[in-house]
Formats: C-alpha cells, structure tokens, sequence
C-alpha cells in the first residue's frame, strides 16, 4: 500500500486519511454536525451488535473526536452541509470501504488549506487502487480466520469421533 501512497497528493498538516470497511448492519463510527454548523465531525465509533468493538475501532483509524470530514471518497465535503455530508457517507457505504480525509478543525481549516482544492483524478485513481488493496487485505485476513475454523472444526469432529468410539467399546 505504500507504494500506492506516493500516487495520493500528500494529505496537508492537520489532516490524514481513513479507510473504513463497510459491514453489514449498523455503521462503524458516528458523526454529529459542527458546533459552528455545516460540517461534519467524528463523534466516536459504533459497537456491533454483540457488543464487541468494530474493525475501525480496534484498528483506531480516527485520531480524536472532532476531527472534520473533508472528503468523502474523493469528494470534497468541506464546503457541503452536514446532510450532503451523511449522504455521501451513507452512498459509499454500498461499497466495501469508506474513504475519507479527515481534519483537525484548528489546523486542516486554516486559510491555505485544502479546503480550497479539488482532489485530482490522480487522487481518484489511488481510491480504486487503495479500495481493491484493502479488499485484497481483508480477504487474506478472513481466510487466514476461516482456516482456523477448520483447523478447530476438524479437533471437535475427532474428539467426537474418539468419544463415540470409547462409548462403543463399553
């Protein structure tokens, strides 16, 4: 993914990149419109329904609460009001991954940021290519959990045959 990184123009102080898988079911991360009104911020991630802590949140993809969205994408947000923002956010969700670039608000925002710019088709191009890497990622990653599966799957099923074997013999 490295390699891909030099593609992507650099993110500027204050601001880095997220990629969020999209599971089925409730989303990974909440957000809540600005104080100041019109932008988008993390608020904190969502737990699944068991529970436990979300793929996002065990990796801690989000520096700290309240950092902006800035695009959603590729698509710059900075400008959109909060409810373009969610249904930005809630359309890339029908994809495997989420991309944003996210934003201290006392730093990304500052006159000469890239409030101010469109992300090139270079950018977009490097979503594709990130998307299909991460999806590549997650694969190997449930493969590797599914093999294990079979591994204890196959112990249970010879245990049980061993104790159905002792059973027999008495």
């Amino acid at each position: 993914m490295d390699t891909l990184k030099t593609h992507l123009p650099p993110a500027r102080n204050g601001e880095y990149d997220v990629i969020v898988p999209n599971l089925d079911g409730p989303g990974q991360f909440y957000i809540r419109e600005t104080v100041g009104g019109g932008m988008a911020e993390f608020f904190g991630y969502c737990r699944l329904v068991d529970g436990s802590k979300n793929p996002a949140e065990i990796a801690n993809v989000f520096q700290k609460q309240g950092d902006v969205i800035l695009a959603v994408d590729g698509i710059p947000a900075s400008k959109k009001s909060f409810e373009k923002v969610v249904a930005m956010i809630q359309r890339s969700s029908m994809n495997k991954y989420t991309f944003l670039r996210m934003g201290d608000p006392d730093i990304a925002l500052a006159p000469g940021s890239s409030e101010d710019e469109d992300l090139s088709s270079v950018q977009r191009t490097f979503l594709a290519k990130q998307h299909l890497e991460e999806e590549i990622q997650c694969l190997e990653k449930a493969l590797s959990t599914r093999e294990e599966q079979i591994i204890d799957l196959r112990q249970e099923l010879m245990q049980k045959r061993q104790e159905l074997q002792e059973t027999n013999l008495q």
